[in-house]
């Protein structure tokens, strides 16, 4: 919630977005994929329904990441 708020309220905002999608993709790679693969293809449509979300939450926080300007260093 703090990295949401620090993002909307527009303090360091690549250090925040870049944070909250790193532990984002550290959940995927912690609970969404062994959950989905356990489920196996039979009954996991909601398992990788959660884990493509997950993956659509990280991109974007990384996405806002990159669209922050960078200051021009001459």
């Amino acid at each position: 919630m703090v990295a949401g708020l620090a993002i909307l309220l527009k303090i360091r905002v690549r250090l925040f977005a870049t944070l909250l999608g790193t532990m984002i993709f550290t959940w995927i790679l912690i609970l969404h994929i062994p959950k989905a693969v356990a489920a196996g293809l039979g009954d996991g449509g909601v398992e990788v329904t959660s884990l493509f979300l997950a993956l659509a939450y990280c991109g974007t926080a990384f996405w806002i990441a990159g669209a922050k300007k960078r200051p021009i260093v001459l």
